[in-house]
């Protein structure tokens, strides 16, 4: 099959995606999402120019790849991590994800807008695969809460990975993919503790709070895995797939999170599989060998 190797990785990145989900459920939940997401961004940065260093690579000074990655860290790294951890503060993490699932539909707008073309029946299977994620999560729909501020906060945040993916079709294909993650999660990292210095009521008592934890393994242990898979090696595998397989069928693979999750919570939680769960992942399943690059 043509591009096994970049699905897996794909297929990887969503699985550590389900695992980020699961560790923040059981282990970081009493944590504001903000002070997780820059933690784990700072960690992230030093980790990815300590490699950066330890493999000895050089890194042209383009000003003009500086500026274009920069911007692709300050929207769809910085912009996405603040954007959803403003959400998060009103919006449980299940009903976020719901959110998540209409990127791969506006990835595929924004493509179609900026001049890309493709036939009539991948866009159909996109929208059939949106309907396979809004089946899967029908018996939570209930949950759902229409706040106007949190909704636009969700859907920002959801632009900014739909531009972050679009501008880093083009930019994969240029630059190294190494170099791409680590100046765009530095740019990232820099901007969202800007935003965190901002709010500096709660950053004494979040840093205390953060101080007297630490002592515990667990939580050490999954903020380092937030910031070496969930930042580093997924950012990585993203753009790996953006160079190789393009932005929509790239952004396509984000679906995979419901049925993956769904998985977890049959082998591991014994949930019910309800009809509409297993209808919805074949879906999804199925729109995704049906696609076309585009």
């Amino acid at each position: 099959m043509k591009h096994t190797k970049t699905y897996l990785g794909l297929s990887t990145m969503v699985i550590i995606g389900v695992t980020t989900y699961n560790i923040i459920q059981k282990n970081l939940l009493a944590f504001e999402p903000m002070v997780i997401s820059t933690i784990t961004l700072i960690l992230a940065t030093l980790f990815l120019w300590f490699l950066h260093f330890l493999l000895h690579k050089k890194m042209q000074s383009d000003f003009k790849k500086l500026l274009t990655l920069s911007i692709g860290g300050l929207l769809g790294i910085a912009g996405f991590h603040f954007y959803i951890s403003m959400a998060l503060e009103e919006m449980s993490l299940d009903v976020a994800l719901l959110f998540i699932g209409g990127i791969p539909l506006m990835t595929l707008v924004g493509a179609l807008l900026i001049g890309k073309k493709t036939r009539f029946r991948n866009i159909f299977w996109v929208f059939f695969s949106l309907f396979g994620v809004l089946l899967i999560n029908f018996p939570m729909m209930h949950l759902m809460t229409f706040m106007p501020k949190t909704v636009g906060m969700m859907l920002l945040a959801n632009l900014c990975l739909v531009f972050y993916t679009l501008l880093n079709e083009k930019m994969s294909l240029k630059y190294d993919l190494r170099e791409i993650v680590t100046l765009q999660v530095t740019t990232g990292t820099i901007i969202l503790v800007m935003s965190f210095i901002y709010k500096m009521e709660t950053l004494t008592y979040n840093l205390k709070e953060l101080a007297q934890t630490l002592v515990d393994l667990k939580i050490v242990g999954s903020i380092l895995f937030l910031a070496l898979f969930a930042v580093c090696a997924s950012y990585y595998l993203y753009n790996d797939g953006l160079k190789k397989v393009g932005a929509v069928m790239t952004a396509l693979f984000i679906n995979l999170i419901p049925v993956i999750s769904l998985l977890y919570k049959l082998f591991l939680n014994d949930d019910q599989l309800r009809f509409t769960g297993i209808l919805g992942s074949l879906m999804i399943l199925v729109s995704m060998y049906m696609i076309e690059d585009i």
